[in-house]
């Protein structure tokens, strides 16, 4: 199937999560906890990325729907290079993990038989 919308927003979503789980790292650096105020800073630092990935789901369905296998190489590869934790076991778990929803993405529109639609609906 020829992709038709790219993996723009895919990769936004990503950036907003890795950037989400770079600022829980850090917060948690001095003594391994978030404390409330520590929380809502990051909460309010997070919110612009997450109100335009909001703002922009019709964009993102599209783009999932669309997912080719080579696509998701390429966020996998994204998210890898733009992941960077202190703590590499975790950094390699995450990158681990994202590639396993990728394969899961496969196999649900193998199973259903509906590539390119929508497995969940």
């Amino acid at each position: 199937m020829a992709e038709q919308f790219g993996t723009e927003a895919i990769k936004k979503v990503a950036k907003a999560l890795i950037d989400i789980g770079q600022g829980i790292e850090e917060k948690m650096a001095d003594d391994g906890k978030i404390r409330i105020g520590e929380a809502l800073s990051l909460a309010v630092d997070s919110f612009p990325a997450v109100y335009k990935i909001a703002r922009n789901g019709a964009q993102l369905k599209d783009e999932w729907l669309d997912f080719s296998e080579e696509e998701k190489v390429e966020v996998a590869t994204y998210v890898a290079e733009e992941l960077d934790l202190d703590a590499d076991g975790l950094e390699k778990k995450i990158e681990k993990g994202f590639k396993m929803l990728m394969e899961i993405d496969t196999f649900l529109r193998e199973f259903t038989g509906e590539e390119g639609e929508d497995p969940v609906e």
